[in-house]
């Protein structure tokens, strides 16, 4: 495979590393919790981290490599000690990763609740609409499209999880 050049300010590095590693952690979590076929994204973004690593100091940002401490904890860790020590790896402990792990975090929340909100919201609009009534509205319309119908039902959820978070939502049982 041909490799490529590219120039970079410090700056766009720093954005091109912070993206690879928010990429690690949603391919790393998709392949450990969701399906082996994210093997090859992630080991691509594997790769992609340590080219990146490798270059660090060409821009002055060795602060965010592991130190040999670290590297050693690893190394222990690590079925193949010998590929651990030859690989230079961003620290999992740097400020960097750190504030990308509470990004993340946020990140999660959000989309959780905006997820939840909207498909609460539809359970809703199909109990106030039948099915033949939504798909008229969509034949009407050209389109699926239901945000402005949705957004009052969202909304209430919003709502909800901003004041009580998930405390208030229950499952109810068979009855």
């Amino acid at each position: 495979m041909k490799k490529r050049t590219i120039e970079l300010t410090k700056n766009e590095y720093l954005a091109l590393v912070r993206a690879v590693l928010l990429g690690g952690m949603v391919y790393g979590a998709l392949h450990d919790f969701v399906d082996e076929r994210f093997h090859l994204d992630m080991s691509t973004m594997d790769r992609a981290e340590h080219l990146l690593a490798e270059v660090a100091e060409q821009f002055d940002a060795e602060e965010l490599l592991e130190d040999e401490e670290e590297r050693a904890e690893l190394a222990g860790k690590e079925e193949d000690e010998e590929n651990v020590e030859e690989e230079t790896h961003f620290s999992l402990e740097s400020p960097l990763y750190e504030k990308l792990e509470r990004d993340m975090e946020t990140y999660d929340e959000h989309t959780t609740d905006n997820t939840l909100a909207n498909k609460l919201a539809w359970r809703d609009f199909r109990r106030e609409h039948s099915d033949a009534v939504i798909e008229g509205m969509a034949h009407a319309r050209g389109h699926g499209y239901f945000g402005v119908e949705l957004h009052p039902h969202e909304e209430r959820y919003w709502q909800e999880f901003e004041d009580h978070g998930y405390d208030r939502l229950e499952v109810k049982e068979e009855e």
